[in-house]
Order: structure tokens, then C-alpha cells, then sequence
């Protein structure tokens, strides 16, 4: 399973740096859904952010809340 977000914020991360040279003069950042396991995403996001420099928001609850 952590292998899983670590792809897709790899995935992420790629797609926010082909679009680097389109839009605002800010910094790199997305935002991430999250429905399970907060303390394991909360560390994955840390590495991320740490590995990247691409700030990372983060949107916590339920998987069907965040579905509406």
C-alpha cells in the first residue's frame, strides 16, 4: 500500500514539473485527497515535500465524503 502513494506522488510530481513554464510566478504545490491511514500520508508527504520542494496540502476525511 505505501508503495502506492509513493508512486502517485511521484506521478504528481512529474506532472507539476511539465507544467512549471505554464501559469503563475509561484511556487510548485498540490493538493492531495487522503481517506485512510493520515499518519502514514502525513510522513510520505514530509519525504515528498523534503525530496522535491513542492509543498503539499493535504485534504483528510472519508473516502466517500471526499468522493461528493
Amino acid at each position: 500500500m505505501r508503495w502506492r502513494l509513493s508512486l502517485m506522488l511521484t506521478v504528481t510530481a512529474l506532472a507539476v514539473a511539465a507544467c512549471g513554464g505554464s501559469g503563475g510566478g509561484g511556487s510548485a504545490s498540490i493538493l492531495l485527497y487522503n481517506g485512510q491511514h493520515l499518519e502514514l500520508t502525513q510522513a510520505e508527504v514530509a519525504a515528498f515535500k523534503h525530496a522535491t520542494g513542492i509543498s503539499v496540502s493535504l485534504r483528510t476525511n472519508d473516502g466517500v465524503v471526499l468522493a461528493e
